[in-house]
């Protein structure tokens, strides 16, 4: 049993290096954790100007594209496929979570 305050004690030889790299590589570009931590504070569908409002310091073109590659890694949805419609986290994108609170401690 880990000592409380202590990182739990494991193999570093037991994990799937694959694994990690993709999982990394899924939430590794730039802002895309922002991103999504911004939309599951919403916890709704949110447009594309709304992430940005939330981002001040990224241009609303570039949350655009970060959405749309996100959306093409399965890390959000759209409700519709129409222009302009609104994106929220996908159920891989919400299992990030625990995956992100770890990294930030």
């Amino acid at each position: 049993m880990a000592t409380p305050g202590l990182p739990p004690t494991f193999s570093i030889a037991s994990i799937d290096a694959q694994r990690v790299e993709e999982a990394l590589a899924l939430i590794g570009p730039k802002w895309t954790t922002w991103t999504a931590m911004t939309l599951a504070q919403v916890n709704g569908p949110v447009r594309v100007r709304d992430v940005a409002a939330q981002l001040p310091f990224v241009s609303e073109q570039f949350v655009g594209k970060r959405l749309a590659t996100m959306h093409a890694d399965g890390l959000v949805i759209r409700d519709d496929d129409r222009r302009g419609a609104p994106y929220r986290l996908s159920a891989l994108g919400t299992s990030l979570a625990p995956v992100l609170r770890t990294v930030s401690d």
